[in-house]
């Protein structure tokens, strides 16, 4: 089950990078290189707000919040609808 939502169609990317870590030597080559918890806060055309972090401090994995439950965010990146206009 991945944790990108539909209403933050960039959140498809958390996912990706959700998918690149399932090797064991892939997660801990990434929290080797990565070595802090990084937040991504999404608004959307609506201008509702979401979270999502990449945890390459511990665990090397990728969650809804800010950071994984007793931990805090290293960095927060602020991105807003459109990312790119065509």
């Amino acid at each position: 089950m991945g944790v990108s939502d539909p209403a933050f169609p960039a959140s498809e990317a958390f996912d990706m990078i959700s998918q690149a870590l399932q090797s064991d030597a892939d997660r801990q080559d990434a929290i080797k290189k990565g070595g802090a918890i990084f937040a991504f806060t999404l608004k959307n055309k609506q201008g509702k707000q979401e979270s999502w972090y990449l945890d390459l401090k511990k665990s090397g994995t990728v969650g809804r919040g800010t950071a994984p439950q007793g931990e805090k965010a290293t960095g927060t990146c602020f991105l807003s609808t459109p990312l790119c206009s065509h």
